[in-house]
């Protein structure tokens, strides 16, 4: 039997955006279920649909209401795609606020995805379409604004996953990857 070559792709964030930009996001509902990984990390929130998220070899099914973290060190793809809308939040570690991103790091568990109540998703829903708005008719500090909705996301994330901290002073193999990948060149 003749094993197939498995083609990645990298998806570099300054494709889709501007020069020097930190961050992007859009309303997306032509996804590419391809297996890839960015530069950045990304938030998918699913307004609507469904498909099944592979994440690091992990499969999760998600729907409406789901949110995930995809950190520059994960491998993604996503499968069995019906009608799925999402809000892609694309960004870089410089626009993360340090507690967070050092507790996204330490993180004992190795995916941050969570389910929001309706209330929950509504309020993501609208700092989402809010950002959204804001990174497109970038209107003045409109980077200050997106910035702190990143910010935000990032917390409401971590207090639904239920994430646990990791305790050790070494640096997880995470962490270590993520930096081993983030400063490569």
């Amino acid at each position: 039997m003749e094993l197939k070559p498995v083609m990645y792709q990298m998806g570099k964030m300054w494709d889709q955006t501007d020069a020097n930009e930190n961050f992007y996001v859009r309303y997306n509902t032509d996804v590419n279920g391809g297996a890839h990984w960015h530069d950045c990390f990304e938030i998918e929130l699913v307004v609507g649909g469904s498909c099944c998220e592979v994440l690091n070899g992990v499969s999760i099914p998600v729907k409406k209401g789901d949110v995930t973290l995809i950190t520059p060190a994960d491998l993604h793809e996503v499968h069995n795609i019906e009608a799925l809308e999402i809000y892609n939040l694309m960004f870089t570690d410089a626009v993360i606020d340090e507690k967070i991103l050092n507790a996204i790091l330490l993180n004992e568990n190795s995916i941050i995805s969570c389910h929001l109540d309706d209330e929950d998703f509504e309020y993501v829903l609208n700092i989402l379409r809010r950002a959204d708005k804001e990174y497109h008719t970038k209107e003045h500090d409109y980077e200050r604004f997106v910035i702190d909705s990143i910010n935000q996301l990032l917390s409401i994330m971590l207090r639904h996953s239920e994430t646990s901290t990791s305790n050790r002073k070494e640096l997880s193999i995470r962490t270590a990857a993520f930096y081993m990948k983030m400063s490569f060149n």
